[in-house]
């Protein structure tokens, strides 16, 4: 196995949380082109990324997560995952304090896309990741993740706006 699934397993374990499902919602204006917005503005966007996806995954899913990912890295068996999974329900860490925010990095003064078009791809591939996230277990293969596609939304936001990701 490759390792080009990871970007998906850690999309996923970024985007964890130990809650319940609530969207992607940012107060900015969703009409308003990324472009436009300040630095506090950008704060306030990622801030609410993170909450949102905080509570988008159960706490066993993103554990889960996490031993697969690790167990990718780590080159071990399933067992390795297992332990990982165990040790992360046992001891729950906030992934979203060490979680940084790539809009932060990018340049979006050429950037014309809405932050209602940045919320909508945020949503989609939370929603496509809990898909594939559904019945994940350590001993699951993630060859079928490795070419997954973005969601039409952040393929759009992608082609308005390159190198911007919400993950």
């Amino acid at each position: 196995m490759s390792v080009k699934a990871l970007p998906f397993l850690f999309a996923m374990v970024c985007a964890g949380g130990c809650g319940g499902g609530g969207p992607v919602n940012f107060s900015v204006d969703g009409e308003r082109p990324l472009s436009s917005l300040t630095d506090a503005e950008i704060d306030k966007t990622c801030y609410e990324l993170k909450l949102g996806m905080s509570t988008y995954f159960s706490a066993d899913e993103i554990c889960t997560m996490a031993g697969l990912a690790m167990r990718e890295l780590s080159k071990k068996d399933a067992s390795y995952c297992e332990q990982f999974r165990e040790a992360c329900l046992a001891y729950p860490i906030d992934y979203y304090d060490s979680m940084s925010c790539d809009l932060k990095d990018e340049d979006l003064s050429s950037c014309s896309a809405t932050v209602a078009e940045l919320e909508a791809c945020a949503n989609d591939q939370l929603k496509a990741s809990k898909s594939m996230a559904a019945g994940l277990t350590c001993s699951s293969s993630l060859q079928s993740y490795e070419n997954v596609a973005p969601p039409a939304s952040c393929q759009a936001l992608q082609a308005t706006c390159p190198g911007v990701s919400v993950f």
